[in-house]
């Protein structure tokens, strides 16, 4: 053992020679003296001297935070409190508490408890026992409500029975709704292919809202999505979306579109000389159409361009349907 620390001093000090050699003559000396300044030196240590716990000034309110009646208990923070006993009605309910705050769900709905609060410190440092302080659950918890948000008016009418895209000449429409979130925050987002609006309002008592955009929009189509916020819990929303149609006066008389009806129903009989009816409607979109209802032993006649889809008429029988649009 000797022999090894001997081979060791004898390293360092050959160390200590070569570093002296090649770099300045007095590094040893310096080093040295560094060393000793150090072991010389006062080492300073920082400790918290810890108080007792400050007495709990304890606030309790009954409520509702998870749909049930809870006892919800509040006080400051205290550096000095690791933990916290809960007694209700002189009976423990709760120890080794953590947190400043304490909510008490086992309680019976429509009940008046009483509660106290005891500080503990570190290492028994001592403790502060928090005055009584009473507290009536509720007696029942409304459920929350599934949120809804519907369009009801758009452009002065009622769409409860439109097709979308709602149309109109009006630039600057006013629609109107309901939502069951009353006091709702309705955020709006009115987008085109080159136009994007934002707007916000709020619904009234009832839930009812109604907004215009205050300008004038472009002749395009747009999409519209709502979104109705519960102004005390963000986390009950609904959203709705639907697509309208700024039409000029121009395109409210465009060429008609023809829908021509065959029928191939055996309680449609054919009449005389394969003869024919028509007559027009008004479509939502503001066009017209004409339905011509054939002998299903007489050949179409072309109108131009078209598509087909299946349908039933009204007694029944089915019908091959095709949409024409001619050609303009």
């Amino acid at each position: 053992m000797a022999r090894i620390y001997g081979v060791v001093t004898l390293i360092v000090l050959s160390t200590y020679f070569f570093a002296g050699f090649f770099l300045h003559p007095l590094f040893l000396v310096k080093d040295v003296r560094e060393k000793i300044r150090a072991i010389g030196g006062t080492v300073s240590v920082l400790a918290r001297v810890l108080a007792p716990p400050v007495k709990p000034i304890v606030s309790g309110v009954g409520g509702c935070p998870v749909g049930v009646p809870t006892g919800l208990l509040d006080w400051a923070d205290d550096e000095n409190s690791l933990s916290y006993d809960i007694d209700r009605d002189g009976a423990p309910l709760s120890t080794g508490v953590i947190l400043s705050e304490y909510a008490d769900a086992t309680a019976v709905p429509g009940q008046t408890y009483s509660y106290v609060v005891t500080a503990f410190g570190p290492m028994g440092p001592g403790f502060e026992i928090s005055d009584p302080i009473s507290v009536t659950l509720p007696a029942s918890c409304a459920v929350n409500p599934v949120p809804t948000i519907t369009v009801q008016t758009f452009a002065g009418r009622n769409i409860a029975h439109e097709a979308q895209p709602y149309a109109t000449t009006d630039r600057n429409p006013r629609f109107s709704g309901i939502t069951n979130l009353l006091h709702a925050r309705i955020d709006i987002v009115l987008e085109s292919g080159s136009e994007k609006v934002f707007a916000t309002i709020f619904a009234n008592d009832n839930g009812y809202f109604s907004w215009s955009y205050g300008g004038k929009l472009e002749y395009d189509r747009y999409t519209v999505s709502l979104r109705a916020t519960d102004p005390g819990d963000a986390s009950l929303f609904a959203t709705s979306d639907f697509r309208i149609r700024i039409e000029s006066e121009a395109d409210d008389h465009k060429t008609a579109r023809t829908i021509v009806v065959l029928t191939d129903t055996e309680s449609e009989r054919p009449r005389e000389g394969g003869s024919s009816f028509d007559f027009s409607v008004r479509l939502p979109e503001g066009e017209f159409y004409v339905d011509e209802w054939y002998d299903p032993y007489r050949s179409l006649p072309y109108f131009g361009s078209y598509r087909t889809f299946d349908g039933t008429r009204a007694d029944g029988g089915r019908c091959a349907h095709r949409w024409i649009r001619p050609d303009v």
